[in-house]
């Protein structure tokens, strides 16, 4: 007969087996309206928002302290705990996206400045979320240049 301690040691081991999954999930697209106050508070203290931005996405493997790439109505900004790198449309020339189609390979974006400069942010490849991004973020970029042309 096993002892109350092996026997409380191998229930323990077989939680962690069910309850301990390193799986990790797929990230989402949060919104405005599915982020927390604390987050967006979170962002306003970074100062990767001003008063009058609107958010649109906020996409991130981990948590949007550690890092993330916020998507808003003004600009495009990627950050991590080493460096930040942001650009407002009106001053973006081109962007270019791959999407895969495969969790094996990561998506991209490549921003191209109109000072020749560019920056770079990866999703998390065989998901929708990078789809959806991608989408929004160019629809949002040709609308401020055709606002800046009529200006």
């Amino acid at each position: 007969m096993k002892s109350p301690l092996s026997l409380f040691i191998l229930f323990i081991g077989i939680i962690c087996l069910f309850s301990c999954s390193t799986e990790k999930k797929p990230p989402e697209l949060l919104t405005k309206d599915t982020l927390k106050q604390k987050q967006i508070k979170l962002l306003k203290k970074k100062n990767f928002l001003e008063e009058n931005e609107n958010i649109i996405y906020v996409y991130s493997l981990s948590t949007i302290k550690n890092e993330g790439i916020l998507l808003t109505d003004k600009k495009l900004l990627v950050y991590n705990k080493e460096s930040t790198d942001k650009e407002l449309f009106e001053n973006i020339f081109d962007i270019s996206t791959a999407h895969s189609l495969s969790a094996e390979e990561n998506s991209a974006i490549t921003v191209y400045r109109k000072d020749d400069t560019e920056f770079k942010a990866e999703f998390l490849g065989g998901t929708d979320a990078d789809g959806r991004f991608f989408i929004k973020l160019k629809e949002i970029w040709r609308d401020a240049i055709a606002k800046n042309q009529t200006e």
